[in-house]
């Protein structure tokens, strides 16, 4: 079932908005759903990794190059 959201935006981020919608031949709503997954995903993606941090450190992982190097 779909809800429907209303969002303010100012005149550049809605400009925005309709440009990539005309670009992309899709909704706005498609391009702010897209949008929404996105940002969802990469919050979540930073959460897990600031949690696994200290996991990582213990195991010897100091930077994502020590990561590399391991699985290479």
């Amino acid at each position: 079932m779909r809800k429907v959201v209303s969002v303010s935006l100012d005149e550049e981020l809605e400009s925005m908005l309709l440009k990539s919608a005309r670009r992309q031949k899709v909704s706005k709503s498609e391009v702010v759903q897209a949008a929404l997954k996105q940002y969802f995903f990469l919050t979540e993606a930073k959460r897990f990794r600031k949690n696994l941090k200290s996991y990582a450190e213990k195991a010897g992982y100091l930077s994502e190059e020590d990561i590399y190097k391991d699985i290479s």
